[in-house]
């Protein structure tokens, strides 16, 4: 019995987390030359998040392509954020 890899069911968990993040924190959508003065600690602990989502998800897409789990990703598979 084979069992399919965790990797893409941990990829789309990220994604929804991001997603999760956005929605509760528009203001992530800025582009990053906009500065805000003062971002309130929620904006602020949200991007440490989403910087952190962003790493885990790259190690698994590295982990996959170098396990050969899945196809090869390509640059518009990353998060769209």
């Amino acid at each position: 019995m084979t069992y399919p890899t965790a990797i893409p069911i941990l990829k789309n968990l990220l994604e929804l987390a991001a997603q999760l993040l956005v929605a509760e924190n528009p203001d992530l959508l800025l582009p990053p030359d906009v500065i805000l003065l003062r971002p309130s600690p929620q904006l602020a602990r949200a991007r440490r998040i989403l910087a952190l989502t962003r790493d885990i998800y790259e190690a698994l897409s590295a982990y996959g392509d170098e396990h050969h789990l899945g196809e090869p990703r390509s640059r518009e598979e990353d998060l769209p954020f």
